[in-house]
């Protein structure tokens, strides 16, 4: 069965060496010369368990600032969690 990562950074590069390492399956790796779609990534999403989902929210949420925005309207978070897209639509 699959590896599944949990975990912040660190763990992720631990989780990377490790599975190349062994050569063993790594949901991280490179696939074929096709570029990937929304369907080979929700086909990976599902092989998560909730840490590891929670976990790979964390890592976008700390990516960047764009990310927050989007996670914080999304679940409506804040006063006016819209106020910047309703700014960025003005301009």
């Amino acid at each position: 069965p699959p590896r599944i990562y949990s975990g912040g950074r660190a763990a992720l590069v631990a989780f990377r060496h490790q599975a190349e390492s062994a050569n063993t399956w790594c949901p991280m790796k490179k696939s074929s010369k096709k570029k990937p779609t929304w369907t080979d990534l929700k086909r990976q999403l599902a092989d998560l368990d909730r840490p590891a989902l929670l976990g790979l929210i964390q890592d976008l949420y700390a990516a960047s600032k764009n990310n927050q925005a989007f996670l914080h309207a999304r679940f409506a978070l804040g006063e006016d969690v819209l106020e910047q897209y309703k700014t960025t639509i003005d301009r």
